[in-house]
């Protein structure tokens, strides 16, 4: 039940204000973004922690990259990679060798398309038969997002998640995605469970939302407010 922060220094007091649930974990930084100087302090964490979520808000700086492509190799996972995590990996693929077996990777098609090759347009178009063949060729989970979600499992299991809408099109939207998926994963379930529950409760949850709102008007925060009555429903489903 436990959700550590690591973040830079100077940021960690507005963190620690918007997000008083999570313990924050100050580290050194160069003009608000991290480095890989903060690898020890983080892989201490880590040894406490049952996943790691590496992504959102890490930022495009090369030092920061550095610094995900160096947590990849030191610690043991089972990680969520989104975001800036997935640039990290695009730009060096080698780093995709080592996440074998304990990774999920949640892109949407543009990230995907750095890390496969083409274009996003060409993933949209044959997303189910590119995902599935990425997770068998690098021993991942992937969770390719869009209309539909697809979730392919290395051993060729292919899942098309039949919930949620185009107000998920919003930027952050996915953020929260890769943090359900996360928490599930930490909560027990394997890494499999957890890709194929996280996006269908997402997806239930704007569905939530646009039985009396627009779907245009869905905000990532709104998720969160939407998300206990998505698992309540689900819960009494079972």
């Amino acid at each position: 039940g436990l959700v550590t922060l690591p973040a830079a220094r100077s940021l960690v007091p507005i963190y620690a204000t918007v997000l008083p649930e999570a313990i924050t974990l100050p580290l050194p930084e160069r003009d608000g973004r991290l480095t890989p100087e903060g690898l020890p302090e983080i892989a201490r964490a880590a040894d406490r922690a049952a996943v790691v979520a590496v992504g959102p808000g890490l930022s495009r700086d090369p030092e920061a990259l550095e610094l995900a492509r160096r947590l990849f190799e030191r610690l043991s996972g089972p990680f969520v990679v989104d975001a800036d995590a997935l640039v990290a990996l695009a730009e060096d693929p080698s780093s995709l060798r080592g996440l074998a077996g304990r990774a999920i990777l949640t892109p949407h098609p543009g990230e995907f398309a750095a890390l496969a090759g083409g274009t996003a347009a060409e993933v949209d178009a044959a997303r189910r038969d590119a995902a599935a063949e990425f997770a068998a060729e690098h021993g991942v989970v992937v969770v390719l997002k869009g209309r539909p979600t697809v979730i392919a499992e290395p051993e060729g299991t292919v899942y098309v998640n039949p919930t949620g809408n185009t107000g998920l099109a919003t930027g952050g939207s996915g953020d929260v995605l890769a943090g359900m998926v996360a928490g599930l994963a930490a909560g027990g379930a394997s890494l499999e469970t957890a890709a194929r529950t996280g996006p269908y409760l997402h997806g239930h949850a704007a569905d939530i939302w646009a039985r009396t709102r627009s779907e245009r008007s869905l905000l990532p925060s709104d998720l969160l407010e939407i998300l206990p009555g998505a698992l309540r429903e689900v819960e009494q489903w079972t």
